[in-house]
Order: structure tokens, then C-alpha cells, then sequence
């Protein structure tokens, strides 16, 4: 549409049509000369002196001419300015139009790229947050694997404390590592893990108690052959024999 606006505005007046228009302005001009002429004649001038005096009279033909002409062909430049004002108009609607795109898509991509930022920093949390909790649960096993890995002693014995778990460990050679039973002990609790596949890795794993009754005679008396095979994480209690705390 603008092309063709162009195109008539830059569209020169067609000359056929300035050509018709100069004839008919050059006919009405000698009409009107010849018509004074011949009233001058008829007035008594003569040849001559009628002519000279038909033109002063008139004016200067040519300069009519032009005014004459640039009259007749006011609707072809009238039409050439509102097509250039038009030209104008969509031309400065077409700069505006292109530069408020312009405002938008750059707007447009400071957005995205505030969003991708804002993305980014979420993904980080979140990674940040897994590695802690894969950090964690890490430090838990390994923490229940090395109390897993070990043997509790305590109570009324030479050497209470950790002692590593060993496969061939029982309670009779624990009790040795330990310095032996004080003469007034018993051996009272074995607390044990449950020991099921499901809850054994965790560090609430249940936990069921085994009540004993070893004195000091006994496990000191080589005949006394009975023994108890321990588990890792056990935790032996070991107490006063309250029957020999009685004075009876």
C-alpha cells in the first residue's frame, strides 16, 4: 500500500491530459483576445493599434497562461500532497510501530533472562539440598556401619568401654579383653539390634534385650562351658550380683 502511495505521489501529471489542458487555455485565451480585437475594431482602431491595445488591455498571455493552467491542475498536485501527507503519516506510524517492538522484545528478553537466572539459582538450591541430604544419609551409614562394627561393655569390669567386633567374638573372651568380672559381678543384659534386613541399616533399628545371669564363679570355672556368641553392636550390661550384696 505505501508502494503504491509512493508511486502516485511521485507520479508525474500524465501529459495527455496537460496537453488537453494547455489547448483548451490556449483556445479560451485567443477567444477572448480576438473577441477584444474585434470590439476594438468595430470602435474604429486599427489592425495594428486594435491588437497592441486588446493586449494591454488583457495582459500578459503567458503569465495567464501559467495561472490558467497551474488552476486546472490543482486536483493532480492537491492529490500528490495528501498522498505525500499520507506517506508522512504512515512512515512515522511504521517508525513508532518498529520501535516499540523493539522496546518490547528487549524488555521481553530481560525478562527471560532474569527468569532463566532466577531458574538457575532454584536448580543450584535444589542440587545444593540433595548433595546435603545424600551428604547426611552418607555420614548416617557410615556412622551405623562403624557402630555396627563395634562391641559395648559396661558396668562392673576392669576395662568397661568399645571393643571391636571380631566373628569368633563370644561373651567369655570380650569379658577377658574387658580385665574380668569385679568378684561381686553379674553378667545382668545383652541389648541387641534387631537384626532383619529392613531396619538393620537404620540408626532406630529396634532393639530387644537378652537377660543373662553370669556370676564371676561361674565364668572363671573352666568347667562352665556355657557361653554366649555376640553380634556387632551388642551392648553387655554388667552388674552387682545383688544376692551377694545381702548380708544373708
Amino acid at each position: 500500500m505505501i508502494l503504491r502511495l509512493i508511486q502516485s505521489a511521485v507520479r508525474p501529471t500524465d501529459p495527455r491530459r496537460a496537453h488537453q489542458v494547455d489547448e483548451d487555455i490556449d483556445a479560451e485565451l485567443s477567444f477572448h483576445l480576438e473577441n477584444l480585437e474585434r470590439d476594438l475594431l468595430a470602435a474604429g482602431s486599427g489592425g495594428q493599434d486594435a491588437r497592441r491595445e486588446a493586449l494591454a488591455r488583457f495582459g500578459d498571455p503567458e503569465l495567464i497562461r501559467r495561472r490558467c493552467r497551474t488552476i486546472a491542475l490543482k486536483e493532480d498536485i492537491m492529490k500528490q500532497r495528501i498522498y505525500l501527507a499520507i506517506i508522512a503519516v504512515l512512515t512515522l506510524a511504521l517508525v513508532v510501530s518498529v520501535t516499540y517492538a523493539t522496546v518490547l522484545s528487549r524488555q521481553r528478553l530481560q525478562e527471560l533472562h532474569a527468569m532463566r537466572a532466577v531458574m538457575e539459582s532454584e536448580r543450584a538450591s535444589r542440587e545444593q539440598a540433595l548433595h546435603a541430604a545424600e551428604e547426611a544419609r552418607r555420614k548416617a551409614e557410615a556412622a551405623a556401619a562403624e557402630q555396627a562394627s563395634q562391641i559395648f561393655i559396661d558396668g562392673a569390669v576392669a576395662r568397661p568401654g568399645v571393643y571391636m567386633f571380631t566373628r569368633d567374638l563370644t561373651l567369655r573372651r570380650l569379658i577377658a579383653a574387658a580385665g574380668g568380672l569385679n568378684a561381686d559381678a553379674i553378667v545382668a543384659t545383652i541389648d541387641r539390634r534387631n537384626s532383619s534386613p529392613e531396619v538393620a541399616s537404620r540408626p532406630d533399628a529396634g532393639i530387644r534385650q537378652l537377660r543373662l545371669r553370669y556370676t564371676a564363679a561361674q565364668l572363671a570355672d573352666p568347667a562352665y562351658t556355657v557361653d554366649e556368641t555376640l553380634e556387632p553392636g551388642d551392648s553387655i550390661r554388667i552388674i552387682k550380683d545383688p544376692a551377694a550384696a545381702s548380708p544373708d
